[in-house]
């Protein structure tokens, strides 16, 4: 189908399509002179400038579109015409106002998030309240280990062995000052108590056993004096407190003038659509009759043309009533914060 034949089945052009038909078979019959037709061609002509304008501002439209919703740019989608499938929502919430903002008021997310504010607000007076206070800290660690291991071979002990040069300088100057010899130095007995020797296991049966518990007790005492740091965040804190408070007062007198605003649009959408649909079908009646006295002979061609311009006109209105109500209703559900709801749309 060529883009020409496509715009010829608009609506507009359609009708402009059936009067030029009709014009044509009236002048083979010698009812309707030459220039009757060229009339009739004149206005399809015009419709199809008309209809052109618009197919470009809907190909426009779908393109941004598909920006936002296709993955990337080798999406097959991107050749395809985007035709709805969902009707207007013509049918309006029948929702008193005070039930609407109770609902927005319910639902809106501002609210919940001035509402998260002010409890971790109060968290942080309570914890910088804590510090300006005095602190008492006790605190209490019982452990137990397991110091089991291998026993060395007998050696020499690392201990004793650097004190030979020192012990031999020592009995050599006791020697010249006729005092008795030192015997050498030692540590210990030189036997590894048995709860000491063994594996691993020999430490965890000890750790059971508790044989090398700690035990460990403290008392911390703090006296906060002029804790300016502590009182300066409280303070903030309790002006934050304040701000919170104006900030919900001032969302909910936001939420409640939007919910205000979208209602009454949503009433004039109604009236504007009742009176568009009103002003379709008087055209349409109009233009009827005034074919039938042009062909009585009663009319011209002219008044024709206009009661056709005249409908058609009415009926574009009434279109873009209805997708101004579908745009109002979308406006009240969001301002009531029942849109995710009402689309099903759950977010996770």
């Amino acid at each position: 189908m060529s883009y020409r034949r496509y715009v010829r089945l608009t609506r507009r052009v359609r009708i402009g399509i059936q009067q030029d038909e009709s014009n044509r078979r009236q002048e083979e019959q010698g009812l309707l002179a030459p220039i009757d037709v060229v009339a009739a061609q004149t206005q399809l002509a015009n419709f199809e400038v008309g209809a052109y304008a618009a197919q470009s501002a809907l190909t426009g439209a779908e393109n941004l579109l598909k920006e936002l919703v296709l993955p990337d740019r080798t999406d097959a989608n991107w050749s395809s015409a985007m035709i709805p499938v969902t009707p207007a929502d013509v049918i309006a919430p029948l929702t008193p106002l005070p039930d609407a903002i109770a609902e927005a008021l319910a639902n809106r997310p501002e609210i919940a998030e001035v509402k998260i504010n002010g409890e971790i607000n109060e968290k942080d007076i309570r914890y910088y309240r804590e510090l300006t206070k005095p602190q008492v800290n006790l605190t209490a660690l019982y452990t137990r280990q397991g110091l089991a291991g291998t026993v060395l071979p007998p050696g020499p002990n690392p201990f004793t062995t650097a004190f030979g040069p020192l012990t031999t300088q020592i009995n050599e100057l006791s020697a010249l000052a006729g005092l008795p010899a030192l015997s050498g130095i030692s540590f210990g007995s030189g036997t590894v108590p048995p709860v000491l020797v063994g594996n691993y296991g020999k430490s965890l049966s000890g750790i059971w056993n508790g044989d090398f518990p700690t035990t460990e007790v403290q008392l911390n005492i703090s006296l906060p004096i002029r804790n300016r740091t502590a009182d300066a965040n409280l303070g903030k804190s309790l002006a934050e407190t304040r701000r919170i408070r104006n900030q919900m007062q001032q969302t909910e007198q936001n939420i409640q003038s939007d919910v205000r605003t979208a209602m009454e649009n949503l009433q004039m959408a109604q009236l504007r659509l009742q009176a568009a649909a009103v002003a379709r079908e008087s055209a349409e009646e109009q233009y009827q009759s005034e074919q039938r006295q042009f062909r009585a002979g009663t009319s011209t061609l002219f008044l024709v043309q206009q009661r056709q311009a005249t409908m058609i006109t009415a009926r574009s209105q009434e279109r873009r009533s209805q997708a101004d109500l579908s745009e109002a209703i979308a406006q009240f559900q969001l301002a009531t914060g029942t849109i995710l709801s009402e689309r099903n749309i759950v977010l996770r």
